[in-house]
């Protein structure tokens, strides 16, 4: 089963749609989610793309495999307006885990429209799995 998201109009408009889609797309883990982060979490993925694509040569050379969890599904549990500020909640099955994972992330507007922000905040699933610091 495939899955396309197509924000347009007014859902660009809803929060808890924007957050929606970006479950759906971080449980495709191919990077399909980056079309709904704002820009500053989009230039700081492209440069920890650069790092981590020497580490995975690294890595797959001394013959590690693969060490950054990837999620598995991702659901919205929640979606809170408070003013101009809205936050979305997530709860995610990861790979190499057993529990799930909460982060919440800050929706921003911009380009028109509701964009997933902090994504790079405190390395996110790798400090909650692996003690290298962690999201909200």
């Amino acid at each position: 089963m495939t899955w396309v998201f197509v924000l347009n109009g007014s859902e660009k408009d809803d929060p808890r749609t924007v957050a929606e889609a970006y479950a759906a797309a971080l449980s495709k883990a191919d990077g399909s989610d980056r079309s709904l982060l704002c820009a500053k979490d989009k230039t700081a993925l492209g440069a920890l793309d650069e790092v981590t694509k020497g580490l995975g040569e690294l890595t797959k050379s001394l013959g590690l495999g693969g060490l950054a969890p990837t999620p598995e599904s991702a659901a919205v549990t929640s979606v809170t307006a408070n003013g101009d500020t809205v936050t979305a909640t997530l709860e995610m099955r990861v790979s190499g885990s057993s529990r799930p994972v909460t982060e919440t992330y800050d929706l921003v507007t911009e380009d028109g429209g509701w964009r997933i922000c902090g994504v790079t905040r405190g390395l996110g699933l790798l400090g909650k799995l692996g003690g290298l610091g962690g999201g909200r």
